[in-house]
């Protein structure tokens, strides 16, 4: 659901990007003569267009270039253990995005401990296990420094209190108390159910959300194009 939902304004955008790039090196150029040789007095706006529409006619290889191995050596990087964990971290600093990635990561951690320990693998193994299941970097190196903690004999919940900015307390809570009471995999069962509920909610809202925002993109692009290629016609006139 999360991919699918992205799919939409991800081609949405690559559209918008690629109309742009076609305005600027096919249909500028053939107003650029138009208005030098009128000698009309530009906007800002129109020149900045018209200034990026004659370099990008002069260095397109060299800017074709630049941006693929600009995009490999961003793949090459967030491939790498700091760039996954940097990129971890800034995802869950995204509105709503960030508590979504939150609700699947605690959702996957309760549902894939759960089953576990019900299998009968000792904690230590199962959260190492657990660690390999969670997308994100912050999750996983918490669950495996939490491990650490419990083979040194500290308790379950109190080994995930440090990392209480992505464990969120009320989780820990639970936790606590399934420690206690012996039930810890049918408490993490329903903590589980509770954060694929509330993840299915937010990706059956999030389309809602995207697409307002999309029109605004989409609007401003094309009111800044017109107002840029407009007005000078207008004052010509």
């Amino acid at each position: 659901k999360v991919k699918g939902a992205m799919y939409y304004p991800i081609v949405i955008l690559i559209t918008m990007a690629g109309i742009g790039i076609a305005l600027v090196v096919y249909v500028l150029p053939k107003l650029v003569d138009v208005f030098e040789n009128l000698g009309a007095d530009l906007p800002l706006l129109t020149r900045l267009l018209i200034d990026s529409s004659k370099f990008l006619n002069k260095n397109w290889l060299s800017f074709l270039i630049g941006a693929l191995v600009l995009v490999i050596l961003l793949v090459l990087a967030f491939r790498t253990e700091k760039g996954k964990t940097g990129m971890s971290s800034f995802g869950l600093k995204i509105p709503k995005i960030g508590g979504i990635i939150r609700k699947i990561n605690l959702a996957r951690f309760c549902r894939t401990f759960s089953s576990l320990l019900r299998s009968g693998i000792p904690i230590v193994d199962s959260l190492k296990i657990v660690a390999d299941t969670l997308g994100n970097m912050k999750y996983r190196q918490a669950v495996l420094a939490a491990s650490e903690e419990i083979k040194k004999g500290t308790g379950i919940s109190k080994a995930f209190q440090s990392y209480n900015d992505i464990f969120i307390p009320v989780v820990l809570q639970i936790m606590a108390v399934g420690e206690e009471t012996g039930k810890l995999d049918n408490v993490l069962t329903k903590l589980a159910e509770f954060y694929e509920s509330e993840t299915d909610q937010e990706m059956s809202n999030i389309s809602s959300i995207i697409e307002p925002i999309l029109m605004l993109m989409l609007g401003a692009a094309v009111g800044l194009m017109a107002v840029s290629i407009i007005s000078p016609i207008y004052s010509l006139s």
